[in-house]
């Protein structure tokens, strides 16, 4: 072949390749061109915004996006629905509006395990920040004979004392203070929350809680030497009421019946013997109470509720410094006013700057839980979730969304999750 030969090969070559570039490069320019248009509904079409591709309203099928053409969709339309092939476009608008709708309620319903997550996170978060957070914790067997542990916690958060819902987890097992440990050491370590931040924790006064060999009380002073431990008010009194004569317990329980009685017979009654009736119901009720509340400071505690009205002499605050930072507070008449315009806890939490030690001691009685009220309270919200047609529920997630004060912002997490609509 002589070089003439080879250079209109060459030439003919050239021009062929140059043809078949200009045709891809025209393919690809109408593949980029090509567009959803709103008239493409009556077809049976919508445009899925995240694939970038149309997507079929009646069976939620996907085309590639080099099918977004009339002939294409419709011939989907024809072979694959033709009931439908006549219909007018509002027809397949219900069916586009439908969609949407169950995304919505897919995505309402994932949030509520979100939100529970997002909660228990942000608690946990303000735990921490808090560094001495006391515990409320109870026990309650539901309706499915699992035993709940419920758990609260109190923390200060933008100077006030705040208190939520922690945890609600089923305890298996044989209840034992061991037992309720584990589950609660648990839940610490995997959101990095040492015993150590713990300052007390508030108990019914339960064996397997309480005990000091080998209740959950020693488990925990094991660990953490320092929390104090709480019984709470409610069941203290409870159980030295308990303990009174049956006559005069009987006679409690029916005063309006007594007076009644009293008014009506005033010539037939013997004073001498009501009074020693009363005197002896007095003595059994003090005794009771002082072996109940055995375990209460016995200074005065009248400064904290009021640290501009007290006697300084009743007072054992064990501590020169704290003696003096209550006299020099008592004097200043603008945080008297403070005091007057705000709640006590937030007074004393606002001047832990201005008067650290006296302020702690104030917080540190004040923080604690003195009673069980809010588990009660939760347990009754948990019958209410948990019953015999739900009865193989975890509680968890739906009584914290629904005794918790905390509004989890959820925008975040909601944002890197993709609901599933059912096909």
């Amino acid at each position: 072949m002589n070089s003439d030969d080879e250079s209109a090969i060459e030439t003919k070559v050239r021009k062929v390749s140059e043809m078949s570039s200009d045709v891809k490069t025209s393919r690809k320019v109408n593949k980029k061109d090509r567009k959803y248009k709103d008239s493409y509904i009556k077809f049976g079409f919508t445009f899925d915004v995240e694939k970038g591709e149309p997507k079929c309203v009646i069976c939620l099928e996907r085309l590639a996006s080099e099918s977004m053409k009339p002939s294409k969709l419709k011939r989907h339309l024809v072979t694959q629905h033709p009931q439908f092939q006549h219909k007018e476009e509002d027809f397949f608008k219900r069916y586009e509006n439908s969609i949407e709708v169950q995304k919505n309620t897919m995505r309402n319903f994932s949030s509520v395990p979100i939100k529970a997550l997002a909660a228990s996170l942000e608690a946990s978060y303000l735990i921490a920040k808090t560094k001495k957070p006391p515990l409320l914790m109870n026990l309650r067997i539901d309706i499915t004979n699992f035993a709940q542990l419920l758990v609260y916690v109190r923390y200060i958060y933008k100077d006030k004392i705040e208190e939520d819902f922690l945890f609600c987890q089923p305890l298996e097992g044989r209840m034992t203070g061991n037992d309720i440990f584990v589950l609660i050491n648990n839940f610490l370590e995997i959101n990095e929350i040492p015993w150590s931040m713990c300052v007390s924790i508030c108990t019914d006064g339960a064996a397997a809680l309480t005990g000091s060999k080998k209740g959950f009380k020693a488990k925990v002073l094991e660990v953490s030497s320092n929390i104090m431990f709480n019984h709470c008010m409610i069941h203290r009194e409870a159980l030295a009421s308990k303990k009174l004569q049956p006559d005069v317990n009987k006679v409690l329980l029916n005063a309006i019946s007594v007076i009644n009685f009293i008014k009506s017979n005033d010539n037939d009654v013997d004073i001498n013997m009501i009074k020693e009736i009363i005197t002896t119901h007095l003595i059994s009720l003090q005794t009771n109470f002082n072996a109940r509340f055995e375990d209460f400071p016995e200074e005065s505690l009248g400064w904290i509720g009021n640290p501009f009205h007290f006697n300084i002499n009743e007072i054992k605050l064990g501590n020169l410094k704290i003696s003096e930072e209550l006299i020099d507070l008592s004097s200043d008449e603008n945080l008297r006013i403070r005091f007057q315009e705000n709640a006590c806890d937030t007074f004393w939490i606002s001047i832990k700057s201005e008067y650290p030690e006296l302020s702690k001691q104030a917080i540190s009685i004040l923080l604690p839980f003195a009673s069980t009220y809010l588990c009660e309270t939760a347990f009754s919200t948990l019958t209410i979730i948990k019953n015999k047609y739900r009865s193989r529920l975890n509680v968890e997630a739906d009584l914290r969304i629904a005794v918790s004060n905390i509004k989890p912002n959820i925008e975040s997490i909601m944002s890197t999750m993709q609901a599933q609509v059912s096909h």
